[in-house]
């Protein structure tokens, strides 16, 4: 902050994840305190003048949240994915529009490829082991996705954040988010997501079978 007094950042509970909130420290007493509940989405952090709010961007909007009372105001909303960088005293904003487009191909050994892209975003994560099935994630919405390298249409299992399939392609494991997270056997056909104990852990960050 402009006094010293206190930092201001951007908690993400899961590594690589732009998931989160944003959080103070006193400097002086060393004290956390939170600003907002969990976005799907944090980018940027920035003091507006006069000390008492930070703004910060969620995907298509920047959104200001006051320190006194932890009260979250919409500063503005955009067509695009945008991010603050910085606030001059008399409060005009710098910010920066993006946007981020992914395809995804598959390919066989004679040289034909499948356009297997879905949405504006899809990230491959993992194939069943005969090779038919993909499994893909849509990272702002965090849908789950199976789809066949055929180019069928893609079946949604689910929200979360898909780790791969089991040995025998008939499920998934997924990290399903919060705080805590909970590690979740999703499967692929009919049947009923399956919730594993959790113990004393707090965070998941990976799974495997």
């Amino acid at each position: 902050s402009a006094a010293g007094v206190r930092i201001a950042f951007n908690e993400h509970p899961l590594p690589d994840e732009d998931r989160g909130w944003p959080a103070l420290i006193d400097v002086a007493t060393g004290a956390k305190r939170d600003l907002a509940d969990e976005l799907d989405s944090i980018t940027g952090l920035v003091w507006a003048p006069g000390g008492d709010e930070v703004c910060f961007g969620s995907l298509t909007s920047i959104q200001c949240a006051r320190v006194s009372t932890r009260s979250v105001r919409v500063l503005l909303r955009s067509t695009t994915l945008i991010t603050p960088r910085d606030i001059a005293p008399d409060g005009r904003m710098l910010a920066v529009a993006w946007d981020i487009r992914v395809a995804q191909i598959a390919g066989d050994v004679n040289g034909r490829e499948i356009d297997l892209s879905w949405q504006e975003q899809a990230v491959p994560l993992d194939l069943t082991k005969d090779g038919s099935q993909l499994l893909f994630l849509t990272p702002w919405t965090y849908g789950m996705y199976v789809r066949g390298v055929d180019g069928s249409p893609p079946v949604r299992l689910g929200t979360g954040i898909p780790v791969g399939f089991s040995p025998d392609g008939r499920s998934l494991l997924s990290i399903q988010l919060g705080v805590p997270t909970s590690l979740t056997v999703v499967p692929t056909g009919a049947g009923e997501p399956r919730v594993l104990p959790r113990d004393r852990l707090e965070s998941h960050s990976g799974g495997a079978w």
